[in-house]
């Protein structure tokens, strides 16, 4: 008799730990002990025990972020915000769009940019531009000019360039200054003297972006070089 109570209040047990399901419309496959649940087209988050961790008030919780972001991002009303896996809400949904690059957030409203820490923190004023990272640094856009940030929001170089690329992996970019196009490196240092009128960027057909050159033309002449500024041939 106490072996067959036993096996009842177990089977009882059980069935309590999974009843809480049963309020859901639909509940979705745990991910370290977190699922995400929906009803009535709302989602939010649940622990193993069915306690709600995040709120039920999301449009889209984004479940699956691409590797390397320990983030979620979620939508109310077609405006972005982020959690954490754990549930606990990082940036309130309230930016048109969000984008994680190495350590930071970068958030626009409108038709303005700006960086925001992983704790929420405000690390710049807002720009009219921000790109992803490379290498640490980011190409933004203040008015009609180019400049670049660090990781920490501070300006690294300057404001000063009419246009501007993003730094490749050999820490070396091609900027426009006074109406001619160079090379700098992440110092700002010039590799490539201002002197070309245009600067395009090439690859060749059997390798990827990461391999690209470019074709400086000075006075109708070209010029080719690869990423790190070296002299490959002139015509």
């Amino acid at each position: 008799m106490k072996r067959l109570f036993i096996i009842t209040l177990a089977l009882f047990c059980t069935a309590c730990n999974t009843d809480w399901r049963r309020k859901y419309d639909e509940v979705y496959p745990s991910q370290n002990g977190i699922s995400m649940v929906r009803k009535d087209n709302k989602y939010g988050l649940v622990n193993a025990e069915g306690t709600v961790v995040a709120p039920l008030k999301y449009d889209y919780i984004n479940i699956y972020p691409s590797a390397g972001i320990p983030f979620y991002d979620v939508t109310i009303n077609n405006l972005y915000g982020v959690i954490r896996p754990s549930g606990e809400e990082l940036i309130p949904a309230q930016y048109n769009f969000i984008s994680y690059s190495e350590g930071v957030f970068i958030v626009q409203l409108n038709d303005k940019k700006k960086l925001l820490s992983t704790n929420n923190e405000t690390l710049t004023p807002w720009y009219d531009e921000i790109d992803l990272f490379f290498g640490g640094l980011a190409r933004a856009k203040q008015g009609n000019k180019y400049g670049y940030l660090n990781i920490k929001g501070k300006v690294v170089l300057p404001f000063v360039y009419d246009d501007a690329d993003d730094f490749n992996d050999s820490k070396k970019a091609m900027v426009k200054y006074k109406g001619k196009w160079g090379m700098i490196d992440n110092l700002g240092n010039t590799i490539i003297p201002f002197e070309y009128e245009q600067a395009e960027p090439y690859t060749k057909s059997n390798e990827e972006w990461e391999d690209y050159y470019y074709i400086l033309i000075k006075k109708g002449r070209e010029v080719n070089i690869d990423k790190e500024g070296n002299l490959l041939s002139f015509k």
